[in-house]
């Protein structure tokens, strides 16, 4: 089986592969931003385990220190493009799905228009935003009330 039979199969079902699409670029997501925040914490504690036995070996604050610093900004630097090459991944495929979707809801015509390719184009940012805000503008307390005792 080779791509030219793949193809006319998934435009057939476009909505349905659209929907798979979908989920599979959300999942992408959500997993990307948790899987960056554990290899963070657990490459910093794993370094400050480290940095402490050169400390209690050495009693050297400028070896613990550098040893802690440059572990923290490696897997710092590790957790960062892990999170950007699933937003990456998590893009594309949430391109994709959007695509398929609007391909199977409205046909290759509307796809081709002003109005399909702003609804294709907006959903993906849109989605992408929303899957970025992992709900973190709708728990924090509001500039105003913080300090004067009002709770959210």
């Amino acid at each position: 089986m080779d791509l030219s039979q793949i193809i006319p199969y998934i435009l057939a079902h476009a909505q349905w592969v659209g929907l798979a699409f979908l989920g599979l670029g959300i999942a992408v997501r959500l997993l990307g931003r948790a899987i960056s925040r554990m290899l963070l914490v657990a490459g910093v504690l794993a370094v400050a385990a480290f940095a402490y036995q050169e400390w209690q070996s050495l009693h050297s604050v400028l070896v613990a220190g550098g040893i802690l610093l440059a572990g923290i900004v490696v897997f710092g630097l590790l957790a960062w493009t892990v999170r950007g090459l699933s937003f990456l991944f998590a893009f594309a495929l949430l391109a994709a799905a959007f695509y398929l979707m609007v391909y199977g809801w409205m046909g290759p015509v509307f796809v081709a228009t002003t109005i399909g390719t702003l609804t294709w184009a907006g959903a993906t940012i849109l989605t992408m935003i929303v899957t970025g805000l992992g709900g973190g503008l709708l728990h924090r307390a509001p500039h105003t009330a913080v300090g004067t005792g009002v709770a959210p």
